[in-house]
Parts: structure tokens; sequence; C-alpha cells
């Protein structure tokens, strides 16, 4: 994340956007702290661990929390969040 957000701001100050770094910087650290919680939030309501980023653990939480949840399958049978 903290490359992405590093391209992104490189991109923007070379198309003339001013980039105030240091806050950039404070907030992408706020949001990584925010979304750590928030995963060891859902690991204790549920007891399973989290990639964010892996739509089948979070459809495997979203079951161990409800078994009644219907989750919709892709045309190729994954599980289909969004």
């Amino acid at each position: 994340l903290e490359r992405e957000c590093a391209l992104v701001a490189l991109d923007m100050k070379i198309r003339g956007v001013k980039v105030n770094l240091d806050t950039a910087s404070r907030h992408m650290h706020d949001f990584e702290r925010k979304r750590e919680a928030h995963i060891q939030e859902v690991k204790r309501l549920t007891g399973v661990n989290i990639d964010p980023n892996d739509v089948g653990a979070i459809a495997r939480a979203l079951r161990a929390e409800n078994s009644a949840v219907d989750i919709p399958k892709t045309s190729q049978g994954r599980d289909s969040i969004k």
C-alpha cells in the first residue's frame, strides 16, 4: 500500500499538484492502524484470520459469524463479494 501511495504522490507532483507528504504519511499510517484493528476485531468475533484483499477469506469470516449468509458465486464458482 505504501509503495502505491508513493507512486500516486509522485505522479501528482509531476503533474503540478501540491502534495504534503508529511500529512499524507500520517494519514496512511492512521489508515493502516485502523485497518489492522478491524482485522483483529473480525478475528475476535469470528475466529477467522482474514486478508482484506482475499474475497475467500472475507466469505469464510462472514459464514463463521452467520451460517445463513448467502454469498453469491462467480461463473467460475468462486465467492463474489462487492
